[in-house]
């Protein structure tokens, strides 16, 4: 479906269209938005239709963070791309049809004459401007590889039977936003006379960048004919795939694409008295340096404070564990090892870290009156929180014998791109005051949802609640219609109602 941005706040254009071409199925998704100058490509990969699905999952993800301007672009494109990334391996997870369902995608955020791009596997974002059409991102392909190193020519590339290949995509496993070797981040100026064309590569399989390069310079001042006519281009070519476009116009592009005026400057060759003038002030500002390194060198220096405790980064494994928390101190990092612990883990220290790094906590993890404690990248056999501050990233309860998640007393829980699965108990359950923020986290084939005895209310953004046994959410108050209209109660994406949420007038104990 074609899209054309609404009027833009910004000095930038676009025009968004995704064809399916000889396929039957649409497995790409586009999305612009020039207000906010928000511009991706999704390609979805999948049998069964599942490569559909993948991508829907992406899109609602990336838009769901993209759209809130907390953080660095940088900072917003890796987080959405990460829950993209664990919400697309959770549906797979919870659905075998849709087993080992990915994509690719190229994000880019344009703000103030620059543009930052979050990029994995084969689709591609270029700039153009004048006479020069750059390709920014790398091919997270062999065949890619070899075409970006100059190895394989263009026209070779495009033939080899493997280059649909990817070694890098979105969705196949859990990530963590600053994973190595998975999101490639580019930082680039924007000119007024200058586009970006991002597009799946149902493009550049079929079309070469020179005809890319002819087809934008001839329709500049149509974005839409632009890219119309690039996509009909690429079905002439016979391309065997999906064929997707995006493209971002400054809003003197088109003037760029015309011969450029001769300028001719005069310039005076004799030496003017202003020029002798800077040298005269230029000796003395070296003259002044010069006295103020030898005053600074002759001044006493000033005593640092002692330092109580500097932060420092722990390495533990199933066999220290437990010495390496009781050694710990304030701000420090624990590093785990990535095994499987069969031990269970106590918390009682506050302003802790810890990266589990892939490791399975087979037994509970438990803090008790600790505050200000991070845990990113873990799976774990179930939660207990008590009167503490729990934030969780990227961490995975699985399969407790009785709640996944037990907050009691005064505590906070945050998750993100966080899940609770296959629980015997309820996914989460809040007893006594507990605030519980929970934003892009799967509760999913629990013996119940969440239940919330807690006198505080959820806050709950982009999760999904869904397959457990008992009802979705249970508390005393009345639902929040607004809030469940963000959330999804379904693993194919249905938003929230009032059905959704059980009341009762006594907590269940």
């Amino acid at each position: 479906m074609a899209k054309k941005s609404p009027a833009p706040a910004t000095a930038f254009t676009s025009y968004a269209l995704s064809d399916q071409g000889i396929r039957s199925n649409n497995e790409d998704l586009v999305h612009n938005d020039d207000d906010r100058g928000i511009y991706f490509v999704v390609d979805g990969m999948g049998g069964h239709a599942a490569g559909e699905h993948a991508a829907r999952i992406a899109s609602e993800r990336l838009r769901g963070r993209l759209e809130r301007p907390t953080g660095t672009p940088q900072q917003r494109i890796r987080e959405a791309i990460a829950l993209a990334n664990n919400a697309i391996f959770e549906a797979a997870a919870q659905n075998p049809e849709w087993s080992g369902m990915a994509c690719v995608l190229t994000v880019a955020i344009v703000n103030e004459g620059a543009a930052t791009i979050g990029h994995v596997g084969d689709s591609r974002l270029y700039k153009i401007r004048g006479s020069e059409i750059t390709k920014i991102t790398r091919d997270h392909s062999p065949v890619g590889e070899l075409e970006d190193t100059g190895q394989l020519s263009e026209d070779r590339a495009m033939a080899h039977p493997r280059r649909n290949e990817v070694f890098r995509d979105v969705g196949s496993s859990l990530r963590d936003p600053d994973d190595k070797d998975f999101i490639d981040i580019y930082e680039i100026p924007v000119e007024p006379d200058s586009a970006l064309l991002l597009c799946s590569d149902g493009l550049t399989d079929a079309v070469p960048r020179a005809d890319i390069q002819r087809i934008l310079g001839e329709n500049s001042e149509r974005p839409d004919r632009a890219v119309e006519e690039l996509i009909e281009c690429a079905k002439k070519m016979h391309t065997k795939d999906n064929i997707s476009v995006v493209l971002v116009q400054g809003f003197r592009f088109s003037a760029s694409t015309q011969p450029p005026r001769t300028i001719v400057k005069v310039v005076e060759k004799k030496p003017s008295v202003w020029r002798q003038v800077g040298w005269v002030l230029l000796g003395l500002i070296v003259g002044a340096g010069g006295c103020y390194l030898v005053l600074q060198q002759l001044a006493p220096k000033p005593q640092a404070a002692p330092v109580a405790h500097a932060p420092a980064v722990l390495n533990a494994d199933p066999r220290t564990v437990a010495a390496t928390l009781a050694q710990a101190g304030e701000g420090d990092t624990i590093e785990l090892a990535p095994e499987v612990y069969d031990q269970p883990l106590t918390i009682e220290k506050s302003n802790l870290t810890i990266n589990g790094s892939g490791s399975l906590l087979q037994d509970e993890l438990i803090v008790t009156h600790a505050a200000g404690i991070q845990i990113r990248n873990l799976r774990v056999a179930g939660i207990r929180l008590i009167d503490s501050q729990l934030t969780l990233h990227n961490v995975h309860v699985l399969t407790a014998d009785g709640p996944g998640i037990q907050a009691t007393g005064t505590s906070t829980l945050n998750m993100d791109a966080s899940s609770v699965r296959n629980c015997d108990g309820p996914g989460l359950q809040l007893r006594g005051k507990i605030t519980a923020n929970l934003r892009y986290t799967a509760i999913v084939g629990n013996a119940a949802g969440i239940i919330n005895e807690s006198s505080a209310p959820l806050n709950l953004t982009g999760c999904t609640i869904a397959n457990n046994k008992g009802p979705a959410i249970t508390q005393s108050a009345p639902a929040d219609l607004e809030l469940l209209k963000r959330n999804f109660f379904t693993l194919d994406g249905r938003r929230g109602r009032l059905e959704d949420v059980k009341l009762v007038r006594k907590a269940t104990r």
